[in-house]
């Protein structure tokens, strides 16, 4: 009886991580991240404007060692009175994972458009957040699109 007891101590106090899978393909939720940026962060206007103009387009595709980010139509978009081009093209890459817990998976990525290590904070199965820049409180959502899409 005892080593039953010890036994069930033990493999109780082992805490199984789970990380929260990235594969697959997901898209920007404009929705989600203007509410998040407008309701909890003071911005100026030409910044939800920018937001508006850009979020919910980008679409990602992640393998378990590779980041596609697929092509959409270049958009107008104003920054301080100049129109330019906004360009989403194709772009792939490697990745690996850093880290990761219940809730988050940290990645670095060999793309030569990454700031370094990325991390994703998952609200659920199938969304996640990102900062849009390291140190800002500004996040963009992502949401996973179902498979027979």
């Amino acid at each position: 009886m005892k080593r039953l007891v010890l036994a069930t101590l033990l493999m109780s106090s082992f805490e199984v991580l789970a990380c929260p899978d990235i594969v697959g393909t997901w898209r920007s939720s404009k929705e989600l991240s203007i509410e998040y940026n407008t309701k909890l962060l003071e911005l100026e206007p030409h910044t939800i404007k920018f937001m508006n103009d850009v979020y919910g387009i980008l679409t990602i595709t992640y393998t378990k060692t590779s980041i596609r980010m697929h092509e959409a139509p270049t958009k107008k978009i104003s920054i301080k009175g100049k129109e330019h081009d906004f360009v989403f093209e194709e772009m792939s890459s490697s990745y690996e994972q850093v880290s990761c817990t219940e809730e988050s998976v940290t990645i670095l990525s060999n793309s030569p458009y990454s700031t370094g290590e990325e991390t994703m904070t998952f609200v659920d199965l199938n969304t996640f957040w990102v900062s849009t820049m390291p140190g800002s409180d500004k996040r963009e959502y992502f949401k996973r699109v179902p498979k027979d899409i």
